[in-house]
């Protein structure tokens, strides 16, 4: 009035995310720590052992061997080894393994050092970015790709470096303090740091198309010729060029996109205005323009130009945050740079308050302040009832005989409006599929317009004798069509959710659990039966589990082949996947048939039964 902007607080932010972002230095600052420490070690020893053979040579005059003394005391083999004197060439070669053991532990205390330095890049960068958006919208494009441009490759070269760092330690670490390594350790660290470098590279460079999907139908000028003359002279009074296309829909917002948008097949560029038919029925002419003209400052403000700007990077960086969070080496860098991203995402919500505020005003001097504010009053109520009714109706434990979400709706807004359920909308928010918008009771503050609590019974219910609904020939056979589709689609779901919830008794009850649960049989190489998985249970070798008796279900890659482990209080059963051409169809619907059960179960419990 894409993803919708996370707002988070200060305090959140700091306290969420701030702290996990610090585990950035873990690796490093031990690396560090343990590089110098077992590199100070070693020389110890190694100076030790050179004193008390100095000690033990015999013949040596007093002289020579304080001189010896003197040099095994202040010379630290680490820097001999690290070192290209000439001079002391024979005492490398006498060092021998101890300087191959010592280039790892510098190289292990460079790289933390290496690795913290780059942490600490990341937030200066991260902070920088981070301010220069909060005090300026002009700046938050250029921040934001400057920022992004150089935290993926910081970051990048951060999961390289702590992954290498990973498996050295896990090598060293033991080795030094156990005295032993342990090879599937090694190889853990190893495989994990190819996993987070090869996803990491992959998140770089990864695809991501920036569409909004929409569900509606175009309303062209030849639908609705007078709604698109006003359209072009609320653009012409506030500025700005119209819409490229309209879009009527049920959904309970307006709004306006520069970005592509998906509307069923279709891929359509340019500006788009989303209109929802079902909210202008309860909007007068007044209200319902007080509207547009709050989307049509969107385009005179360039911020819907700026959102398709920051909409590519945004939608890259999500991205790059779900690859960097599904590898445990890399979740450091993920907390880091989710850091920045919430600390972005702040200033965004910042700035999306003032550009609503503006548009606001805009619609209020081209209309009025009041038509703004009941139109907000009206969009936030007729959403918060709308959402109670269709969770209401979701919720029912029997499949529902008819859905009929948009006349419940328009029925019982009355007696909603009547009840002390209407305080709900109390400070709450427009609702926006693009970004945050200010809480209703501060817009209305911003507009100078009074409207207590003890006046929206009265907006709320007073008849709408002329609205823009009406005006649109089209308005009534589209919304209908879009009404009866989704109505379809929400009574198919509810439907499956009684299916998976219910614990069937009638012959009726377990038919509709089968619809969607049916019976499969799976056949052994030889074409003979051996797997029977239901709703019920599964059975295999003379053996049959119901699901509720499964407490546990694994993979096991034996010496014998891959078996699927079924446990139970009193024991385990196998299954030879090795013997089913269908062994992944099996594993992955004995997954959703076990969920069923359990969630069946929860809700037996929740009855008391």
């Amino acid at each position: 009035m894409s993803t919708p902007v996370e707002t988070p607080s200060g305090a959140s932010l700091l306290s969420a995310l701030l702290k996990p972002a610090l585990l950035i230095f873990a690796i490093p600052a031990f690396a560090w720590w343990f590089g110098g420490y077992v590199t100070g070690r070693f020389d110890q020893q190694l100076q030790e052992g050179a004193l008390a053979q100095v000690d033990s040579v015999p013949g040596l005059s007093d002289g020579d061997r304080e001189g010896l003394r003197l040099f095994y005391s202040t010379v630290r083999p680490s820097e001999v080894c690290a070192g290209d004197d000439p001079a002391q060439d024979e005492l490398r070669v006498t060092l021998g393994e101890a300087c191959s053991q010592y280039d790892q532990l510098r190289w292990i205390k460079q790289a933390g050092m290496l690795s913290v330095a780059l942490g600490l890049l990341t937030g200066l960068i991260g902070g920088v970015a981070v301010a220069a958006a909060m005090g300026s919208r002009a700046a938050q494009l250029p921040a934001f790709r400057v920022a992004w441009g150089s935290l993926r490759v910081i970051s990048a070269v951060q999961v390289v470096l702590q992954g290498g760092l990973a498996v050295a330690l896990s090598y060293w670490v033991t080795a030094y303090f156990l005295e032993v390594y342990v090879v599937k350790l090694i190889v853990v660290a190893a495989l994990l740091a190819l996993w987070g470098v090869g996803a990491v590279l992959l998140g770089i460079f990864a695809k991501v198309d920036v569409v909004t999907p929409v569900e509606g139908a175009p309303i062209t000028e030849a639908d609705a010729p007078a709604l698109w003359a006003r359209l072009r002279e609320l653009a012409a009074k506030i500025g700005t060029e119209p819409p490229t296309r309209v879009i009527g829909g049920i959904d309970d917002n307006f709004f306006v996109t520069e970005n592509a948008v998906q509307l069923g097949d279709a891929r359509l560029e340019g500006r788009t205005l989303f209109m929802s038919l079902a909210l202008l029925r309860g909007l007068d002419a007044a209200e319902a323009e007080a509207v547009m003209c709050h989307e049509l400052a969107h385009f005179s403000g360039g911020d819907t130009t700026h959102s398709r700007g920051l909409a590519p990077m945004r939608a890259k960086y999500a991205e790059y945050l779900q690859v960097l969070q599904g590898n445990p080496l890399s979740m450091p860098v993920f907390f880091t740079m989710l850091a920045f991203w919430r600390g972005f995402e702040l200033a965004l919500a910042k700035t999306s308050r003032e550009r609503e505020l503006r548009a606001d005003r805009i619609a209020a001097e081209q209309t009025r302040p009041d038509a703004v504010a009941r139109a907000l009053l009206k969009i936030a109520a007729w959403s918060r009832y709308r959402a109670e009714v269709e969770d209401a109706l979701f919720r029912q434990s029997q499949v529902l005989s008819s859905v009929n979400i948009a006349d419940r709706v328009r029925g019982g807004f009355a007696d909603f409006v009547g009840s002390e359920r209407l305080l709900s909308i109390r400070g709450g928010e427009t609702p926006h599929p693009m970004d945050s918008h200010p809480p209703n009771t501060e817009r209305f503050a911003a507009l100078n317009v009074s409207l207590p609590e003890s006046a929206w019974p009265e907006v709320l219910t007073a008849p709408v004798e002329d609205s823009w609904h009406g005006r649109i020939p089209v308005a009534e056979a589209v919304e209908a069509a879009l009404w009866a589709d989704y109505e379809a689609r929400f009574a198919a779901g509810q439907r499956l959710k009684v299916a998976i919830e219910l614990t069937p008794r009638t012959p009726e009850e377990i038919a509709l659990v089968e619809d969607y649960f049916p019976t499969l049989r799976y056949n052994d190489k030889q074409g003979v039966e051996s797997v029977v998985l239901s709703w019920e249970g599964i059975a295999h070798d003379g053996w049959r589990l119901n699901h509720d008796e499964i407490t546990n279900a694994a993979l096991d890659d034996g010496v014998l082949g891959k078996h699927l482990v079924l446990t139970t209080a009193s024991g385990k059963q196998k299954i030879n996947l090795r013997s089913l051409p269908e062994q992944e169809h099996l594993v992955n619907f004995l997954g959703r048939y076990l969920g069923r059960a359990r969630r069946a179960q929860e809700i037996r419990r929740q009855a008391g039964g």
